[in-house]
């Protein structure tokens, strides 16, 4: 039975990444789309992204609102840390 740590590496061989949540594609779909269009407005700030998300898009559900700007919050994280 493979232990976490190397469920983790062969994940991270394939270009992954271990640590975090399964995200449904549509909360990826929708915040890659605002990435690419209005990449230079967000930022690592959480609640500064949730009022643009709120007002870059229809989304009226709470819950989605925050889980896209998590997602968006997330990966400029990563794209700070990378350089």
């Amino acid at each position: 039975m493979a232990g976490r740590e190397q469920i983790c590496e062969e994940i991270n061989t394939a270009g992954g990444d271990c640590i975090g949540s399964i995200r449904p594609t549509y909360i990826k779909s929708i915040s890659e789309e605002l990435l690419r269009r209005y990449r230079e407005i967000f930022s690592s700030d959480y609640e500064r992204n949730k009022e643009l998300v709120s007002e870059y898009t229809n989304i009226e559900s709470k819950n989605i609102r925050n889980r896209v700007a998590g997602y968006i919050t997330h990966k400029i994280d990563i794209g700070n840390r990378s350089r």
